[in-house]
């Protein structure tokens, strides 16, 4: 009797040691398979709120870039100059050797807003330079070690730039899709 209790308790525990063995890798499945699908769907969300970032991204550039186009064809030309000089002189000011280059017809308009400003440009500007090379509205802050664009359209390819490279690709893939039917009708005529 006692060897028959004895091999029925070792049975026993090997039965509950198996059902235990099958239980802990059912459970293991269960939350394979669980933590599985949870990283599916937090992929599959990750995915969609990029889209979704990359579309909102493309709108807000475009709004801020016509914002920014109304916002400044409300200035006159001198005024948008000044404002341009302004803000590329308050980057440099520590430099003491600053000269602008500006294209021929901005001369005399830098000349004058700058001997007008009181935003303390004297000893700052070494001096206003014609620089045929550049286009009008075009603004070059030269320091000597170094040239800076500061001109209204380099601003804004800035500003496009840092907002959203998307938008840059989209512009670049329509100008060139515009252009092809222009080559194709060079070719008619």
């Amino acid at each position: 009797i006692q060897e028959a209790r004895e091999r029925a308790e070792t049975e026993a525990r090997e039965i509950i040691r198996h059902a235990h063995a099958e239980a802990e890798a059912k459970a293991q499945a269960i939350l394979l398979d669980t933590a599985t699908a949870t990283a599916r769907r937090v992929i599959d969300m990750t995915q969609g709120a990029q889209k979704d970032l990359q579309v909102s991204q493309a709108t807000i550039a475009d709004l801020v870039l016509a914002s920014m186009r109304r916002i400044l064809e409300g200035f006159d030309d001198s005024e948008l100059v000044r404002r341009v000089v302004a803000r590329g002189l308050s980057e440099l000011r520590e430099s003491r050797r600053i000269t602008v280059k500006v294209h021929a017809d901005d001369y005399s308009d830098v000349r004058y807003a700058l001997w007008k400003s009181d935003l303390g440009f004297s000893g700052v500007i070494d001096n206003v330079e014609i620089d045929n090379g550049l286009e009008q509205g075009q603004l070059v802050l030269d320091t000597g070690r170094s040239q800076i664009d500061v001109g209204l359209e380099s601003q804004l390819k800035l500003l496009r730039e840092h907002l959203a490279p998307e938008y840059l690709e989209a512009e670049q893939s329509l100008s060139a899709e515009a252009e092809q039917p222009r080559a194709e009708e060079e070719v008619d005529a």
